[in-house]
């Protein structure tokens, strides 16, 4: 309506616009580094990372360990960041001798045992059901 009107007495200007260009970056694959406290369940802290590298697991425990104190021992399961790779020998990760230098005891889950990380399976299953589902629906161009 207020385009006709003014349209109509010659003070609607028509602009060649140019057109809307949209930037949007491909998230790629991302995995969650989550710390999750054996008797309450409570996740005390996680960060996401690009990759599972050494340095951006000891990057997440970092803040954790500033906020609620450095713990006695830490379970991970026997990835190649944590336990090194499947043909390692006596020789120990840096995350071992970073938990180490720090006095936390690192243990490793069982091999084929899921049972001994299922209160941080549980954690992230329940994150990525309930939120990052919902923001992939909200927003189809996050992609794995």
């Amino acid at each position: 309506m207020v385009w006709r009107v003014l349209s109509a007495r010659g003070l609607a200007r028509l602009t060649e616009s140019e057109p809307l260009q949209r930037f949007v970056r491909l998230r790629g694959k991302v995995h969650l580094v989550a710390l999750v406290d054996d008797a309450t369940r409570i996740c005390l802290g996680g960060q996401w990372v690009r990759r599972k590298t050494e340095a951006a697991v000891l990057g997440a425990l970092v803040p954790v360990f500033c906020q609620w104190g450095v713990p006695d021992a830490v379970l991970s399961d026997r990835g190649p960041v944590f336990f090194g790779p499947a043909t390692r020998q006596a020789g120990r990760t840096t995350y071992q001798l970073a938990l180490e230098t720090l006095g936390v005891r690192a243990c490793f889950a069982k091999p084929y045992k899921p049972r001994t990380k299922g209160k941080v399976e549980k954690f992230i299953q329940f994150v990525v059901r309930d939120f990052v589902w919902r923001w992939r629906t909200r927003w189809p161009i996050w992609t794995s």
